[in-house]
């Protein structure tokens, strides 16, 4: 037998500690266990008792991460907090060399997960004692007010009982939440980060989705019926083989699978046991361990064909879930790819588990992207067996109707991915390690399909991934990588845009890969890690020369904006998609000039569910002004087009351009420049759609629009005047006499950002409630941010980023707000308050002259100490003498 713990394999590498150290004084290392991603565990003695114990030490790279190690000695807490012989024990923790440890039980046995690798099916007899024993643990953890969270075979560990016979214990609590029951007047006390969500795919509840702090005891009792089902069937409930997209899909929607069609000896009455488990409302699921061990007691007992059998779903679809699960369709099963996701027609693609040492999606993530919305359903309680029985007899009450995930309905698996290559496949195994948070992982399978004689994008992922794990130290971290284009796309991509939709991360470039002569914008959906789940498709077919494609999402509808600078009817366009990034309807031509006219547009959504254009565009010669057009959900224009800058002719030539917008309630803030001959100004517009000056517009009379502004409260136009002094020699005396330049009129508050700008200064703006952030290239000097106050349209402060720094975005969102830029070739991401930025913390590498990154707000994973939030940001990088499009999701705490 092997000693192990944690679900820990025996190994044989080098040790952190060598054999025979003394840990705090009274523990000498006899041995190294096994060790995972955050820890290694030793055998070690209790040199003053003599006792044999485990020790688990927190790995070295994660020692620094005061999140890691939080959890880790929450691991101890709630493991020690219980007395159950179902559950391991902690005896002691402690530091040693800056490193914590836990001292534990040292049990000799195997996993579950390791029995199942090898016997696949038990019997029911052994089911009944494992499952027992796993639910008197989980019963006195709850009793305790502890809820495990990360219940897998993997930690269940089977030992040698005092009678011979097996004996299950619970292991790692380190994703363990503590609670207090709910109570009246009593508010509910979570240690655990709300708006995280932790746990392993196969085994998670829907409300684990949630990401709101809402995953009780109930949870566990989802994982704990996914086990037994497992330990019966010898498969887990959802294919694994298709990508963790896909299992949270089949978790929010997909029909239950049958037991007893997978496995003949098992009564029905356990299929009705089965589909009561796993009710995705949560109120009408067991409430309790101890219910749920005595009611399945009595289904697995109760002899075949005896009890009234409960239907699951239509025929139908039982028998395309049937197909799903055994992994060959079914002749008679009507499969639907919307209900169940594609299903391979060739045999083999079961959801047996990989052998031990193995990566797989069955490992512990931590997620942060997809919320389960659960409509109530029936609600049945059984307090013994009797009551059990009698329901069983008359089949259950099961919730009727139910919503899934909002986010995860990418039907993906490891072989429908985009890039299938073998080299490729190395790749997707490295970014779904990086999701999964094994770095040592990704780095290893990215290093092997570099060596497979694929360089392009192997080398570009590679270099991009090590210089994202260069920098551990910052507040801010690289949680997914993404390389959207075709590996082998042989073309200049312009900086990605992306969109979160209901079907995932939704993300767009322009390019020439499939046409030199064309370019095209294309769309590609990306699952959880960043990967490619379709074909790169055009969505401006009509097109032939795209530039600056933009994704916005608004309210339940995704919008493209794009201008295409030489087609045949050149100009600025909207166009709806699909939410998995395919064309919905006929391209809306919104501006329409020559062809090569300065756009440069820009797009927004309202909080309404509209959307913003905002765009600039030649008026005369070597004139432009910025113009906005407000657009339905459905992207159909609501009335025309609005002048927001007018400079008289007798100004000169006069370029107003580069705008970035951003919308707060009833606001539009608009940061733009201003090139006058050789002089370059930015500016930021504060309009208010609504007022009765906006819908006169900049063409009304200066007094009309006053009488106008008067009836309702809004801002005027601001006239702009400057000053000049002119020389005087009638006399013969030198005289100067002030002139008044002619006004600039604009429609709304203008806020003077910088007059140090240049050719290169191309502002980025993210606005909430309170004000503005402003970041922008200075003419001499590195990246600037600035921050106007919404209160009083006043400029309160604007400093450079650092000497080096240049290229800055920044956006808003959960209420933070982050910025990034370009450094050292470096692509870097801080923290933006009112008082400052953040020190930088390196994710990405981007060299050479590059346009500004894009950057979103994802959302909140958590709340309270140590709030976190997530953003994703796309940038482009060399590969190959080419620009390659990348993008990445960022964790900021």
């Amino acid at each position: 037998m092997r000693s192990f713990l944690w679900g820990l394999m025996v190994t044989e590498p080098a040790t952190a500690l060598a054999i025979g150290t003394l840990i705090d004084g009274k523990f000498r290392v006899t041995r190294e266990i096994g060790r995972g991603g955050m820890a290694q565990v030793f055998e070690a003695e209790n040199v003053d008792i003599g006792k044999r114990v485990a020790v688990k030490v927190l790995s070295k790279d994660l020692a620094h991460s005061k999140v890691v190690t939080e959890r880790f000695i929450r691991e101890a807490r709630a493991a020690a907090k219980i007395r159950s012989p179902y559950i391991c024990d902690v005896f002691d923790v402690g530091a040693f060399d800056g490193l914590p440890f836990l001292v534990m039980e040292l049990l000799e046995g195997e996993s579950l997960y390791e029995r199942l690798s090898r016997e696949h099916q038990l019997s029911v007899d052994e089911v009944l004692r494992i499952a027992g024993h796993i639910a008197k643990g989980l019963q006195k953890a709850h009793d305790e007010g502890i809820v495990h969270r990360d219940l897998k075979p993997e930690n269940i560990l089977l030992t040698v009982g005092e009678d011979g016979g097996t004996l299950a214990k619970i292991v790692d609590f380190g994703l363990a939440k503590f609670y207090e029951p709910n109570s009246e007047g009593v508010q509910q006390s979570r240690i655990t980060r709300e708006g995280a969500l932790f746990g392993t795919p196969a085994y998670m509840s829907p409300e684990q989705a949630r990401a709101q702090g809402e995953v009780d005891h109930r949870a566990d009792l989802w994982a704990f019926a996914c086990i037994v089902y497992e330990m019966l069937v010898g498969k887990t409930v959802w294919n694994l083989e298709q990508g963790v997209a896909m299992i949270l899909a089949q978790i929010a929607s997909a029909p239950l699978p049958r037991p007893s069609q997978q496995r003949d000896d098992l009564p029905k009455g356990f299929d009705q046991w089965f589909e009561h488990a796993l009710d995705r409302q949560i109120e009408s699921r067991f409430q309790s361990a101890k219910e749920a061990m005595e009611v399945l007691k009595v289904a697995l007992l109760l002899e075949k064909g005896t009890v009234k059998e409960s239907s699951i779903s239509s025929e139908a679809e039982g028998l395309a879930v049937d197909a799903l699960v055994a992994g060959t369709p079914h002749p008679d099963a009507p499969i639907s790819s919307e209900a169940t996701g594609p299903v391979e027609s060739t045999a083999a693609r079961v959801s047996e588990r990989p052998g031990p040492g193995k990566w797989s999606l069955g490992r512990t993530v931590s997620w942060s992207l997809f919320v389960v919305g659960l409509l109530a359903g029936g609600k049945w309680v059984a307090d013994d067996p009797q009551h059990a029985k009698a329901v069983l007899d008359h089949g259950l009450s099961v919730g009727e109707n139910y919503l899934g995930l909002t986010t995860p309905t990418i039907t993906t698996s490891s072989d429908n991915l985009a890039e299938r290559a073998d080299y490729a496949q190395k790749i997707n195994h490295a970014l779904e390690a990086l999701y999964a948070g094994n770095f040592s992982q990704a780095r290893s399978q990215m290093e092997a399909a570099f060596n497979m004689g694929k360089p392009k994008a192997a080398r570009s992922l590679l270099t991009q991934l090590s210089v994202s794990l260069s920098d551990l130290h910052g507040h801010c971290q690289i949680t997914a990588l993404g390389h959207p284009r075709p590996f082998d796309a042989s073309s200049d991509g312009s900086i990605p845009t992306l969109a979160v939709t209901s079907k995932g991360v939704v993300t767009a470039w322009a390019d020439g890969h499939e046409q030199a002569d064309r370019i095209q914008a294309y769309a590609a959906l990306l699952d959880p890690a960043l990967q490619r789940v379709g074909p790169a498709l055009s969505v401006t077919p009509e097109a032939r020369s795209v530039r600056s494609p933009q994704l916005v999402q608004s309210g339940s509808q995704l919008g493209l904006l794009y201008w295409d600078y030489a087609g045949d009817q050149p100009g600025v366009y909207v166009r709806a998609l699909t939410a998995d990034g395919r064309i919905a309807g006929a391209a809306t031509l919104i501006s329409s000039s020559t062809a090569g006219a300065p756009y440069n547009p820009t797009f927004a959504a309202d909080p309404d569910g509209t959307f913003w254009a905002v765009w600039s565009e030649s008026v005369g010669p070597k004139t432009t002004e910025l113009f906005a057009l407000h657009l339905s959900g459905a992207l159909k224009p609501l009335g025309d087009k609005v002048k927001l800058t007018a400079h008289p002719p007798e100004v000169g030539p006069l370029i107003a351009s580069m705008p970035a917008i951003a919308v707060d309630h009833d606001t539009l803030n608009i940061a733009f420049r201003v090139q006058h001959g050789n002089d370059f100004e930015l500016l930021l517009l504060r309009a208010h759609p609504k007022s009765p000056q906006f819908i006169a517009g900049l063409d009304a009379p200066l007094a009309a629009a006053s009488a106008s502004a008067s009836s309702a409260p809004a801002v005027p136009p601001i006239p702009v005047r400057s000053s000049k002094t002119k020389a005087h020699s009638r006399t013969g005396k030198s005289a100067a006499t002030p002139v008044e330049e002619p006004i600039a009129r604009y429609l709304g508050q203008v806020v003077k950002l910088s007059k140090d700008a240049s050719k290169q200064s191309v502002p980025k703006l993210a606005c909430d409630s309170n004000g503005c952030y402003v970041g922008w290239d200075a003419e001499n000097a590195g990246a600037q941010l600035g921050y106007v106050r919404a209160a009083d349209d006043q400029l309160l402060w604007y400093r450079e980023v650092s000497a080096k720094s240049s290229r800055p975005s920044v956006a808003s969102g959960g209420q933070k707000t982050v910025a990034c830029w370009f450094e050292d070739g470096k692509v870097k991401v801080g923290q933006v308050t009112t008082d400052g930025i953040s020190e930088g913390t390196t994710v990405a590498r981007a060299s050479g002259q590059l346009p500004s990154s894009d950057l979103r707000y994802s959302q909140e994973t958590n709340t309270g100490p140590g709030h976190r939030t997530e953003w994703f940001l796309t940038w482009r990088d060399y590969e190959a003498a080419e620009h390659e499009p990348f993008i990445a999701r960022v964790e900021c705490r």
